[in-house]
């Protein structure tokens, strides 16, 4: 391959890391169907325990946007199982079937948060692929308006978050964001 070959190569998967999807316009993927916009309290140190049944770097991811999030004056953000759910579904799928995109071949981001009974309430999510670590994922959503936005938005009480590799060990993440309540 080429110089210029690897470049376009790697610029496509760079630009591919850093979609961020929204149902409300622009470039990040919010439904603002309703729902209550205050955040959850929360004293903004992490001991895991938000982070439910997510584990490693997907509980690393949460316990990031929370550090984000207090550091701006923002409620922290708890595990919601349907989040979870929802966000390490789109992962897995997205590597069995070998895509990336917020939709999936034969389902719409909304229709997939239908699903998993997340609608009703504001909802987003980011998607990113090729970062090795939380930390690293984090910072390319971070340094995006879009994933930024999902972030840091105070619409969103609670999140999941997804991860899963392609046969080459690539990461496949998925950010889910809810305006529900963690019960």
């Amino acid at each position: 391959m080429t110089t210029l070959g690897i470049r376009v190569s790697f610029l496509f998967l760079f630009a591919l890391a850093l979609a961020a999807c929204g149902g409300g316009g622009g470039s990040g993927r919010v439904s603002p169907a309703g729902g209550d916009s205050s955040d959850q309290e929360s004293s903004g140190e992490s001991n895991g325990s938000e982070c439910g049944t997510m584990v490693d770097m997907a509980c690393e991811v949460l316990v990031a946007v929370n550090q984000e999030r207090t550091s701006r004056g923002l409620n922290a953000q708890t595990a919601l199982p349907a989040c979870v759910a929802e966000a390490q579904a789109h992962a897995d799928d997205m590597v069995a079937r070998n895509f990336f995109a917020h939709d999936s071949p034969t389902e719409s981001t909304s229709q997939r948060f239908a699903r998993f009974g997340l609608s009703g309430s504001y909802w987003g999510e980011n998607i990113a692929a090729g970062y090795s670590t939380a930390a690293q994922v984090m910072a390319g959503w971070m340094s995006s308006t879009g994933h930024r936005s999902n972030i840091l938005s105070s619409n969103f009480r609670t999140m999941g978050v997804g991860i899963a590799a392609n046969s080459q060990g690539m990461l496949h993440w998925v950010q889910c964001f809810s305006g529900k309540s963690a019960l």
